[in-house]
């Protein structure tokens, strides 16, 4: 089990009050909260002193970055500590969408975006082996993910 990081006063602005959305283009967008979690610098420094951080190459809308990660996730959220628990919350009654399965959806949205790009199987086999019930579901999720459909991300791929 990680250890309980958030030491000191921890506090989420749940209201999201100060938000600026900042659109890319017509299906994606970036969203800034200044000031959303009060004692995050606190939170910072204890995870650069005491967990092992490591770099990750990602792919995001057809390029590749660098990108520190933990090593060290929650699998489970009801094992976090309460502020976590509390900013998870917060993010899913703003976005409308369960924190968790946020995580559960890049992922199987990320494995598509390999298969796509590696092999030649058709979009409904790879919808399919990564869990999608039907075609059109694959394709609503992977746009709202990458901001692009299936098709046009496999015409973007490097051969």
């Amino acid at each position: 089990m990680q250890a309980d990081l958030f030491v000191g006063e921890v506090a989420v602005d749940a209201a999201f009050a100060r938000a600026v959305r900042t659109p890319l283009d017509a299906a994606s967008w970036v969203e800034h909260v200044p000031g959303w979690m009060s004692g995050a610098a606190v939170v910072f420094a204890e995870l650069a002193r005491v967990v092992p951080w490591k770099q990750h190459r990602r792919e995001l809308y057809g390029q590749w970055f660098l990108e520190p990660r933990l090593t060290a996730e929650y699998r489970d959220l009801g094992e976090a500590p309460q502020p976590l628990r509390a900013a998870a919350a917060a993010l899913s009654r703003h976005y409308g969408v369960r924190y968790d399965s946020l995580a559960a959806r890049r992922r199987r949205v990320l494995a598509a975006s390999r298969m796509l790009a590696a092999a030649q199987d058709t979009i409904a086999d790879v919808a399919q082996a990564c869990g999608y019930a039907d075609h059109s579901a694959f394709t609503r999720q992977f746009r709202a993910v990458t901001g692009m459909t299936p098709r046009a991300f496999r015409k973007a791929a490097p051969p």
